[in-house]
């Protein structure tokens, strides 16, 4: 078990925290999606073709439950599938003007909701912070060897 304050502990409950304050402020400006139909969609806006089952190997998610996110994001006119050029049985998730669109609306709550809670932290110590996150992100990740 991990101690309360271990870093694992601090980091997920403050993406939690950011996920809360996110939320609220898209609830607040009528914004139709949730942080995780959100990211995504910024994944889809940052691909040239992508399928849902690259998607969901992207997202580590079950693709099911990505296909659900599709859904709603095409029923509310934020992607569209397309047909492959090379497959025609192969659909491409592409976002749609309105989606790109919608991400401009969002990217400066997120900033805000950022912003807010970085209040009062140096801006040195959020470069040494997107340091060590980096770092970690980078580490392989390897069994421990007993």
């Amino acid at each position: 078990m991990y101690p309360r304050f271990s870093i694992v502990f601090l980091l997920g409950n403050t993406v939690k925290i950011l996920a809360r304050k996110a939320a609220a402020r898209f609830e607040q400006e009528d914004i139709p999606i949730n942080l995780q139909q959100h990211y995504l969609l910024n994944v889809i806006n940052s691909q040239d073709e992508v399928n849902q089952s690259e998607l969901a190997v992207m997202l580590e998610r079950d693709k099911s439950a990505v296909l659900r996110h599709i859904d709603q994001l095409e029923d509310m006119g934020f992607v569209s599938r397309e047909p492959d050029a090379q497959d025609r049985r192969r659909k491409n998730i592409v976002i749609t003007e309105a989606g790109k669109e919608l991400l401009g609306q969002t990217a400066p709550l997120l900033n805000e909701t950022m912003e807010g809670m970085l209040e009062g932290v140096s801006e040195a110590d959020v470069k040494k912070f997107r340091e060590v996150l980096t770092h970690l992100q980078n580490n392989p990740l390897e069994a421990p060897s007993f």
